[in-house]
């Protein structure tokens, strides 16, 4: 015989139950986030002002430029380059995040502002 009683060791049914009401329960509360993240960037970019804003926040981080920084004699500074590269990565994280959550307005957005999507009447 072994020396542990039988039952011992394994998950209690009740604990069991709680782990998968608390799993149930954390799904439902991150579908919830995800759906009002969705919701607020649908809210923000609805509007001309607001898409406007978000444009100015994301052309602030420079994303989809290269920057590397100098110094007052032109040699290069590593520190510079790296908060160069912290911002445009910022920027990046929320351009997608923009276009992930709120596809058609992000690009309402560009085509509005930013000067390679201006289409050229003929």
């Amino acid at each position: 015989m072994s020396d542990q009683t039988e039952g011992q060791g394994d998950t209690p049914p009740v604990a069991a139950a709680v782990d998968v009401k608390r799993h149930e329960s954390q799904k439902k509360r991150q579908a919830r986030m995800e759906r009002e993240d969705r919701e607020f960037f649908r809210f923000m970019a609805s509007s001309e002002a607001g898409r406007r804003f978000m444009w100015s926040i994301l052309n602030e981080a420079k994303p989809f430029e290269a920057r590397f920084g100098a110094g007052p004699t032109g040699f290069p500074d590593n520190l510079a380059s790296f908060y160069f590269a912290g911002e445009k990565d910022l920027g990046l994280r929320l351009y997608h995040t923009w276009c992930a959550k709120a596809p058609t307005e992000a690009m309402q957005m560009l085509i509005e502002n930013d000067p390679r999507f201006q289409q050229v009447e003929p």
